[in-house]
């Protein structure tokens, strides 16, 4: 389809160009609403070669997916769609009742509607290596990356934070322990920690075992291959014994991505990781304004991502019409990407 006009004026502002940015604006697209992703380059799943759960894409690099959706925005049949590979620096609700959006650059955007899709950062413990084995032999998920390490040896999973609470510890222990011939549980010195987990281990629990060591730090085995494998993982401890795993389990807290948005005076939850959202569209405390994916949901999964985005979309559309924006027959924007 020919490029319309560009213009730094839409229907919708959407920052963020994961899963939940992406569906969004291919729903705004389908009817023909103007809009603008912005996309920084970051992504919560970044460090991961492999996505999973996601019906024919199973398995798949993510950075694909999100190049596929992007080329399928401003390559294929819609053009009302921009895209600005910048960061957003502040957002604002302006008087007129439109919100605006000033990227890196300076430049600024305006839109009836703002879609906040920036996700959350994981929080890790102070654990020298931590991050570097994030993604790779360090697994939050074991419907995202158990499967992969079926028939290994043995894995550990990190009682600290949340998995300090005996039963989320077990329960996720228990899933790894599904793939694997041996589980054991570290809590990192507590061993009020782990009096609390093995009063909840069922006698019947085989090869379920707890080490209370402080670990001074961890590190892949080797250097990542083409699948994101770096052959498991190795935990040190202060008298300088060391073990090897095929995996670590460990459920950070998050939070929000939601620095420089200050000004919109958005509501958060108690832990922080998300924005508040209510009904079935998630739009926030800010009217016209809506958080989805992993933002604004505690239960982030990629597929629930996508849902959410691909419902919001038409929820927005309806507003805009009982507004009397109608907007079907002059759409404002072209698919240039700036």
């Amino acid at each position: 389809m020919s490029p319309l006009p560009s213009s730094n004026a839409v229907d919708v502002l959407i920052v963020g160009a994961g899963a939940a940015g992406l569906s969004a604006a291919l729903a705004l697209a389908r009817a023909r609403r103007s809009t603008v992703v912005f996309d920084s380059g970051v992504f919560r799943n970044k460090p991961a070669k492999r996505l999973h759960n996601l019906l024919t894409w199973d398995h798949q690099d993510p950075a694909n997916l999100r190049a596929a959706a992007r080329k399928e925005l401003l390559e294929g049949r819609y053009n009302t769609t921009q895209w600005v590979s910048k960061v957003v620096t502040s957002l604002s609700k302006q008087s007129d009742g439109k919100f605006k959006a000033v990227d890196a650059s300076g430049a600024e955007w305006f839109g009836d509607r703002l879609v906040l899709a920036t996700g959350v950062k994981d929080m890790f413990p102070d654990i020298p290596g931590f991050a570097e084995c994030w993604g790779k032999s360090i697994h939050h998920c074991m419907f995202c990356h158990g499967f992969e390490e079926t028939g290994a040896a043995s894995a550990g999973v990190l009682a600290t934070e949340l998995l300090s609470n005996r039963e989320m510890c077990v329960m996720l222990a228990s899933m790894a322990r599904q793939f694997v011939g041996s589980i054991v549980i570290y809590t990192n010195g507590s061993e009020e920690v782990a009096a609390e987990i093995q009063s909840v281990l069922p006698t019947t629990a085989l090869n379920y075992t707890i080490d209370t060591r402080k670990i001074s730090k961890v590190a892949p085995v080797r250097a990542e291959d083409e699948e994101g494998s770096v052959g498991g993982i190795t935990l040190y401890f202060p008298d300088d014994d060391s073990t090897t795993h095929a995996f670590l389990a460990y459920h950070p807290r998050t939070s929000a991505n939601v620095g420089g948005f200050e000004e919109l005076g958005l509501e958060l939850s108690s832990s922080g990781g998300e924005i508040k959202t209510s009904g079935p569209f998630q739009e926030t405390n800010v009217p016209g304004c809506y958080a989805v994916g992993d933002v604004g949901n505690p239960m982030k999964a990629l597929v629930m991502a996508m849902a959410a985005g691909s419902v919001m979309g038409p929820a927005i559309v309806h507003s805009l019409i009982k507004e009397g924006n109608t907007g079907a027959w002059e759409p404002k924007v072209s698919d240039h990407s700036f």
